[in-house]
Protein backbone atom coordinates (compact mmCIF):
# COMPACT_ATOMS: atom_id res chain seq x y z
CA UNK A 1 0.00 0.00 0.00
CA UNK A 2 2.81 2.21 0.98
CA UNK A 3 4.45 1.20 -2.79
CA UNK A 4 1.14 2.50 -3.90
CA UNK A 5 0.94 5.48 -2.51
CA UNK A 6 4.47 6.58 -3.41
CA UNK A 7 3.84 5.96 -7.07
CA UNK A 8 0.51 7.46 -6.87
CA UNK A 9 2.86 11.04 -5.56
CA UNK A 10 5.65 10.31 -8.26
CA UNK A 11 3.05 10.12 -10.98
CA UNK A 12 1.64 13.59 -9.55
CA UNK A 13 4.81 15.22 -9.88
CA UNK A 14 4.31 17.20 -12.89
CA UNK A 15 1.47 18.72 -11.81
CA UNK A 16 2.83 19.52 -8.29
CA UNK A 17 5.53 21.33 -10.32
CA UNK A 18 3.13 23.17 -12.26
CA UNK A 19 1.30 24.32 -9.27
CA UNK A 20 4.49 25.20 -7.27
CA UNK A 21 6.19 27.48 -10.03
CA UNK A 22 2.93 29.07 -11.28
CA UNK A 23 1.79 29.88 -7.43
CA UNK A 24 4.75 29.69 -5.95
CA UNK A 25 7.76 30.71 -8.01
CA UNK A 26 5.34 33.11 -10.03
CA UNK A 27 6.98 31.83 -13.15
CA UNK A 28 5.25 32.60 -16.68
CA UNK A 29 3.06 29.96 -17.92
CA UNK A 30 5.04 29.06 -20.99
CA UNK A 31 8.19 28.26 -19.06
CA UNK A 32 6.64 26.77 -16.33
CA UNK A 33 4.73 24.25 -19.00
CA UNK A 34 8.68 23.66 -20.54
CA UNK A 35 9.47 22.45 -16.66
CA UNK A 36 6.54 20.46 -16.20
CA UNK A 37 7.18 18.72 -19.75
CA UNK A 38 11.58 17.85 -18.03
CA UNK A 39 9.65 16.51 -14.74
CA UNK A 40 6.91 14.02 -16.72
CA UNK A 41 9.80 13.06 -18.76
CA UNK A 42 12.37 12.32 -15.82
CA UNK A 43 9.11 10.33 -14.30
CA UNK A 44 8.54 8.27 -17.40
CA UNK A 45 12.63 6.98 -18.10
CA UNK A 46 13.35 6.88 -14.35
CA UNK A 47 9.81 5.69 -12.82
CA UNK A 48 8.43 3.51 -15.43
CA UNK A 49 11.18 2.59 -17.39
CA UNK A 50 10.32 4.31 -20.73
CA UNK A 51 12.60 4.19 -23.48
CA UNK A 52 13.43 7.29 -24.99
CA UNK A 53 11.87 6.84 -28.23
CA UNK A 54 8.62 6.01 -26.44
CA UNK A 55 9.43 9.16 -24.20
CA UNK A 56 9.77 10.96 -26.96
CA UNK A 57 7.40 10.18 -29.21
CA UNK A 58 4.23 9.97 -26.95
CA UNK A 59 5.61 14.03 -25.96
CA UNK A 60 4.98 14.21 -29.99
CA UNK A 61 1.77 13.08 -29.81
CA UNK A 62 0.68 15.59 -26.82
CA UNK A 63 2.58 18.28 -28.95
CA UNK A 64 0.18 17.30 -31.66
CA UNK A 65 -3.07 16.74 -30.17
CA UNK A 66 -2.66 20.43 -28.34
CA UNK A 67 -2.05 21.99 -32.14
CA UNK A 68 -5.14 20.06 -33.65
CA UNK A 69 -7.58 21.06 -32.41
CA UNK A 70 -6.79 22.93 -29.11
CA UNK A 71 -4.51 25.58 -30.56
CA UNK A 72 -6.59 26.62 -33.66
CA UNK A 73 -9.58 26.81 -31.72
CA UNK A 74 -8.09 29.21 -29.47
CA UNK A 75 -6.54 31.15 -32.65
CA UNK A 76 -9.74 31.17 -34.80
CA UNK A 77 -12.11 32.61 -31.66
CA UNK A 78 -9.26 35.36 -30.74
CA UNK A 79 -9.07 36.33 -34.36
CA UNK A 80 -13.01 36.32 -34.71
CA UNK A 81 -12.96 38.65 -31.56
CA UNK A 82 -10.23 40.65 -32.87
CA UNK A 83 -11.74 41.42 -36.30
CA UNK A 84 -15.16 42.47 -34.54
CA UNK A 85 -13.02 45.00 -32.79
CA UNK A 86 -11.43 46.34 -36.09
CA UNK A 87 -15.15 46.57 -37.87
CA UNK A 88 -16.05 48.45 -34.38
CA UNK A 89 -18.79 45.28 -34.21
CA UNK A 90 -17.81 44.99 -30.77
CA UNK A 91 -18.47 48.39 -29.47
CA UNK A 92 -22.21 47.87 -31.04
CA UNK A 93 -22.57 44.43 -28.95
CA UNK A 94 -20.91 46.57 -25.87
CA UNK A 95 -23.82 49.44 -26.49
CA UNK A 96 -26.48 46.89 -27.28
CA UNK A 97 -25.61 44.69 -23.72
CA UNK A 98 -25.46 48.09 -22.12
CA UNK A 99 -28.81 49.59 -23.35
CA UNK A 100 -30.71 46.32 -21.56
CA UNK A 101 -29.62 47.74 -18.08
CA UNK A 102 -27.47 50.95 -16.22
CA UNK A 103 -27.00 48.18 -13.31
CA UNK A 104 -23.71 47.47 -12.87
CA UNK A 105 -25.16 44.09 -11.20
CA UNK A 106 -27.19 43.47 -14.10
CA UNK A 107 -23.70 44.30 -16.73
CA UNK A 108 -21.58 41.44 -14.58
CA UNK A 109 -23.85 38.80 -15.63
CA UNK A 110 -24.64 39.67 -18.86
CA UNK A 111 -21.27 40.34 -20.10
CA UNK A 112 -19.27 37.92 -17.39
CA UNK A 113 -21.92 35.13 -17.31
CA UNK A 114 -23.62 35.04 -20.26
CA UNK A 115 -21.27 35.90 -22.68
CA UNK A 116 -18.51 34.93 -20.96
CA UNK A 117 -19.68 31.61 -21.10
CA UNK A 118 -20.09 31.50 -24.37
CA UNK A 119 -16.69 32.32 -25.38
CA UNK A 120 -15.41 29.47 -23.08
CA UNK A 121 -17.74 27.16 -24.77
CA UNK A 122 -16.18 28.76 -28.50
CA UNK A 123 -12.54 29.11 -27.53
CA UNK A 124 -11.58 28.80 -23.55
CA UNK A 125 -8.02 29.11 -22.07
CA UNK A 126 -8.91 32.24 -20.73
CA UNK A 127 -10.72 34.17 -23.33
CA UNK A 128 -13.66 34.05 -21.26
CA UNK A 129 -11.82 35.82 -18.48
CA UNK A 130 -9.70 38.43 -20.57
CA UNK A 131 -12.30 39.68 -22.62
CA UNK A 132 -15.47 40.08 -20.71
CA UNK A 133 -13.72 41.71 -17.81
CA UNK A 134 -12.04 43.94 -20.32
CA UNK A 135 -15.57 44.48 -21.12
CA UNK A 136 -16.41 45.54 -17.48
CA UNK A 137 -13.69 47.10 -16.77
CA UNK A 138 -14.05 49.75 -19.85
CA UNK A 139 -17.50 50.15 -18.15
CA UNK A 140 -16.37 51.58 -15.11
CA UNK A 141 -16.53 48.29 -12.86
CA UNK A 142 -13.57 47.84 -10.64
CA UNK A 143 -10.88 45.80 -12.64
CA UNK A 144 -10.10 43.79 -10.20
CA UNK A 145 -13.62 43.30 -9.46
CA UNK A 146 -14.38 42.43 -12.99
CA UNK A 147 -11.29 39.70 -13.16
CA UNK A 148 -12.44 38.06 -9.82
CA UNK A 149 -15.94 38.00 -11.29
CA UNK A 150 -15.00 36.54 -14.47
CA UNK A 151 -12.99 33.92 -12.57
CA UNK A 152 -15.75 32.52 -10.64
CA UNK A 153 -17.90 32.47 -13.82
CA UNK A 154 -15.35 30.40 -15.64
CA UNK A 155 -14.95 27.88 -12.86
CA UNK A 156 -18.04 26.16 -14.39
CA UNK A 157 -18.22 25.91 -18.38
CA UNK A 158 -14.65 25.18 -18.40
CA UNK A 159 -16.05 21.24 -18.54
CA UNK A 160 -17.10 21.65 -22.51
CA UNK A 161 -14.91 24.55 -22.85
CA UNK A 162 -12.96 25.03 -26.22
CA UNK A 163 -16.30 22.73 -27.89
CA UNK A 164 -15.94 20.21 -25.66
CA UNK A 165 -12.56 19.60 -25.59
CA UNK A 166 -12.10 18.62 -21.96
CA UNK A 167 -15.07 16.34 -21.53
CA UNK A 168 -14.16 14.91 -25.16
CA UNK A 169 -10.64 13.80 -24.27
CA UNK A 170 -11.44 12.13 -20.83
CA UNK A 171 -14.37 10.40 -22.91
CA UNK A 172 -11.40 9.13 -24.99
CA UNK A 173 -9.09 8.19 -22.59
CA UNK A 174 -11.49 6.64 -20.10
CA UNK A 175 -13.84 4.71 -22.74
CA UNK A 176 -16.98 6.51 -21.36
CA UNK A 177 -19.88 7.40 -23.81
CA UNK A 178 -19.08 10.75 -24.50
CA UNK A 179 -23.21 11.69 -24.25
CA UNK A 180 -23.66 9.91 -21.36
CA UNK A 181 -20.42 11.75 -20.02
CA UNK A 182 -21.49 15.29 -20.65
CA UNK A 183 -25.10 14.78 -19.38
CA UNK A 184 -23.57 13.23 -15.64
CA UNK A 185 -21.47 16.36 -15.45
CA UNK A 186 -24.25 19.00 -16.68
CA UNK A 187 -26.25 17.46 -14.08
CA UNK A 188 -23.77 17.65 -10.88
CA UNK A 189 -22.76 21.02 -11.97
CA UNK A 190 -26.35 22.63 -12.09
CA UNK A 191 -26.33 23.28 -8.37
CA UNK A 192 -23.44 25.36 -8.55
CA UNK A 193 -24.90 26.96 -12.13
CA UNK A 194 -27.96 27.97 -10.13
CA UNK A 195 -26.14 29.83 -8.04
CA UNK A 196 -23.18 31.31 -9.78
CA UNK A 197 -24.67 34.46 -10.86
CA UNK A 198 -25.80 35.83 -7.61
CA UNK A 199 -22.61 35.33 -6.30
CA UNK A 200 -20.77 37.26 -8.98
CA UNK A 201 -23.21 40.00 -8.24
CA UNK A 202 -21.98 39.54 -4.41
CA UNK A 203 -18.14 40.09 -5.60
CA UNK A 204 -19.20 43.89 -6.20
CA UNK A 205 -20.52 44.60 -2.78
CA UNK A 206 -21.90 41.19 -0.48
CA UNK A 207 -24.79 41.01 1.10
CA UNK A 208 -25.91 44.84 -0.10
CA UNK A 209 -25.42 44.15 -3.80
CA UNK A 210 -27.30 40.94 -3.95
CA UNK A 211 -30.63 42.57 -2.76
CA UNK A 212 -33.33 43.10 -5.30
CA UNK A 213 -30.98 40.60 -7.70
CA UNK A 214 -32.45 37.00 -7.01
CA UNK A 215 -34.92 36.84 -9.76
CA UNK A 216 -31.87 37.91 -12.45
CA UNK A 217 -29.52 35.54 -10.59
CA UNK A 218 -31.82 32.61 -11.03
CA UNK A 219 -33.18 33.49 -14.74
CA UNK A 220 -29.52 33.58 -15.79
CA UNK A 221 -28.83 30.82 -13.76
CA UNK A 222 -31.30 28.38 -14.95
CA UNK A 223 -31.27 29.77 -18.55
CA UNK A 224 -28.12 28.44 -19.09
CA UNK A 225 -28.06 25.58 -16.97
CA UNK A 226 -31.04 23.81 -18.11
CA UNK A 227 -30.36 24.02 -22.14
CA UNK A 228 -27.06 23.13 -21.10
CA UNK A 229 -28.47 19.80 -19.72
CA UNK A 230 -30.57 19.45 -22.66
CA UNK A 231 -27.26 20.23 -25.28
CA UNK A 232 -25.44 17.80 -23.54
CA UNK A 233 -28.26 14.84 -23.62
CA UNK A 234 -29.17 15.32 -26.85
CA UNK A 235 -25.77 16.66 -28.93
CA UNK A 236 -22.98 15.62 -26.58
CA UNK A 237 -19.90 17.50 -25.39
CA UNK A 238 -19.51 20.27 -28.16
CA UNK A 239 -21.72 22.51 -27.39
CA UNK A 240 -23.86 22.46 -24.34
CA UNK A 241 -21.77 25.90 -22.86
CA UNK A 242 -22.29 27.73 -26.13
CA UNK A 243 -26.61 26.98 -26.57
CA UNK A 244 -26.77 27.40 -23.04
CA UNK A 245 -25.09 30.88 -22.93
CA UNK A 246 -27.68 31.91 -26.18
CA UNK A 247 -30.06 31.13 -24.54
CA UNK A 248 -29.30 32.55 -20.98
CA UNK A 249 -28.31 36.10 -23.05
CA UNK A 250 -31.38 36.06 -24.79
CA UNK A 251 -33.75 35.02 -21.53
CA UNK A 252 -31.77 37.20 -19.21
CA UNK A 253 -31.76 40.32 -21.40
CA UNK A 254 -35.51 40.27 -22.10
CA UNK A 255 -36.25 39.61 -18.65
CA UNK A 256 -33.51 42.78 -17.56
CA UNK A 257 -35.47 45.32 -20.55
CA UNK A 258 -39.11 44.00 -19.35
CA UNK A 259 -37.87 45.30 -15.92
CA UNK A 260 -35.83 47.96 -17.03
CA UNK A 261 -37.52 50.75 -15.33
CA UNK A 262 -36.72 49.18 -11.85
CA UNK A 263 -34.47 52.25 -9.76
CA UNK A 264 -31.25 51.04 -9.50
CA UNK A 265 -29.18 51.99 -6.53
CA UNK A 266 -26.76 55.01 -6.86
CA UNK A 267 -23.33 53.03 -6.12
CA UNK A 268 -24.14 50.40 -9.37
CA UNK A 269 -25.25 52.83 -11.84
CA UNK A 270 -23.41 53.34 -14.67
CA UNK A 271 -23.38 56.35 -16.75
CA UNK A 272 -22.39 54.89 -20.29
CA UNK A 273 -22.30 57.49 -23.08
CA UNK A 274 -23.59 56.22 -26.53
CA UNK A 275 -26.56 53.51 -25.10
CA UNK A 276 -29.26 55.93 -25.99
CA UNK A 277 -28.15 55.22 -29.78
CA UNK A 278 -30.47 53.63 -31.67
CA UNK A 279 -29.13 50.79 -33.62
CA UNK A 280 -31.53 48.83 -36.13
CA UNK A 281 -31.78 45.31 -36.67
CA UNK A 282 -29.74 45.00 -39.54
CA UNK A 283 -27.03 47.03 -37.37
CA UNK A 284 -27.67 44.95 -34.83
CA UNK A 285 -27.35 41.39 -36.70
CA UNK A 286 -24.25 42.79 -38.70
CA UNK A 287 -22.69 43.27 -35.09
CA UNK A 288 -23.48 39.70 -34.10
CA UNK A 289 -23.30 38.08 -37.22
CA UNK A 290 -19.62 36.22 -36.65
CA UNK A 291 -20.72 34.63 -33.40
CA UNK A 292 -24.29 33.41 -35.04
CA UNK A 293 -22.80 31.83 -37.59
CA UNK A 294 -20.58 30.36 -35.20
CA UNK A 295 -23.64 28.97 -33.15
CA UNK A 296 -25.21 27.83 -36.71
CA UNK A 297 -22.75 26.58 -38.49
CA UNK A 298 -21.40 24.64 -34.81
CA UNK A 299 -24.50 23.40 -34.63
CA UNK A 300 -25.58 22.15 -38.15
CA UNK A 301 -22.26 20.00 -38.44
CA UNK A 302 -22.64 18.39 -34.73
CA UNK A 303 -23.61 14.80 -34.96
CA UNK A 304 -27.71 15.84 -34.57
CA UNK A 305 -27.44 16.67 -38.59
CA UNK A 306 -26.10 13.44 -39.64
CA UNK A 307 -26.08 14.32 -43.34
CA UNK A 308 -23.79 17.11 -42.90
CA UNK A 309 -21.65 15.93 -39.86
CA UNK A 310 -20.91 12.87 -41.73
CA UNK A 311 -19.71 13.96 -45.25
CA UNK A 312 -17.39 16.52 -43.26
CA UNK A 313 -16.12 14.10 -41.59
CA UNK A 314 -15.10 11.71 -43.61
CA UNK A 315 -12.12 14.17 -44.73
CA UNK A 316 -9.82 13.07 -42.05
CA UNK A 317 -6.39 11.15 -41.38
CA UNK A 318 -5.56 8.82 -38.77
CA UNK A 319 -1.78 8.54 -37.27
CA UNK A 320 0.28 6.83 -35.54
CA UNK A 321 2.87 8.81 -33.22
CA UNK A 322 3.58 6.94 -29.60
CA UNK A 323 6.53 4.06 -30.91
CA UNK A 324 5.20 1.86 -27.29
CA UNK A 325 1.94 0.98 -29.23
CA UNK A 326 0.72 0.22 -32.58
CA UNK A 327 -2.72 0.78 -31.87
CA UNK A 328 -2.65 3.89 -29.96
CA UNK A 329 -3.71 6.34 -32.97
CA UNK A 330 -4.80 10.29 -33.50
CA UNK A 331 -7.38 11.28 -36.28
CA UNK A 332 -7.35 14.78 -37.38
CA UNK A 333 -10.60 16.18 -38.82
CA UNK A 334 -9.13 18.54 -41.46
CA UNK A 335 -13.22 20.09 -41.95
CA UNK A 336 -15.32 18.90 -39.67
CA UNK A 337 -13.08 20.65 -36.91
CA UNK A 338 -14.38 23.62 -34.83
CA UNK A 339 -11.19 25.81 -35.25
CA UNK A 340 -11.53 25.40 -39.13
CA UNK A 341 -15.23 26.41 -38.74
CA UNK A 342 -15.05 29.28 -36.21
CA UNK A 343 -12.44 30.38 -38.92
CA UNK A 344 -14.59 30.20 -41.52
CA UNK A 345 -17.40 31.75 -40.18
CA UNK A 346 -14.86 34.72 -38.51
CA UNK A 347 -13.75 35.19 -42.14
CA UNK A 348 -17.45 35.54 -43.49
CA UNK A 349 -18.25 37.33 -40.69
CA UNK A 350 -16.13 40.32 -41.75
CA UNK A 351 -17.08 40.32 -44.97
CA UNK A 352 -20.72 41.07 -44.12
CA UNK A 353 -19.34 43.58 -41.97
CA UNK A 354 -17.35 45.39 -44.92
CA UNK A 355 -14.03 44.26 -43.57
CA UNK A 356 -11.93 47.24 -45.41
CA UNK A 357 -8.79 45.32 -46.44
CA UNK A 358 -6.50 42.52 -46.90
CA UNK A 359 -4.33 44.70 -44.10
CA UNK A 360 -7.05 44.51 -41.30
CA UNK A 361 -7.23 40.67 -42.00
CA UNK A 362 -3.11 40.47 -41.76
CA UNK A 363 -3.53 42.43 -38.32
CA UNK A 364 -6.36 40.45 -37.03
CA UNK A 365 -4.35 37.15 -37.75
CA UNK A 366 -1.15 38.18 -36.40
CA UNK A 367 -2.67 39.80 -33.08
CA UNK A 368 -4.69 36.36 -32.55
CA UNK A 369 -1.08 34.52 -32.55
CA UNK A 370 -0.41 36.08 -30.06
Amino acid sequence: MLELFGMFVFALLPIIWLVTALCGLHMEAHKASLGALVVAAFCALVGWKMTVVNAATAALEGFAMALWPIVIVIIAAVFTYNLTVHTGAMEKIKAMLCSVSSDMRVLVILIGWCFGNFLEGMAGFGTAVAIPASMLAALGVNPVTAILACLLANGLPTMFGSIGIPTATLATITGIDPISLAFTQALQAFPFVLVTPLLMVGILGGKKAMKGMVPVALIAGISFGLPEIAAARFIGTDLPDIVGAVCALVITAAYCLHHKGAEVPDEYRLEIAGTDERISVRDAFTAWCPFILIFVVLLATSKIVPFIHDPLSSFKSVVNIYAGDPTATLTFSWVNTPGVLIFLCGIAGGIIQGVPSARCWASCAIRSSR
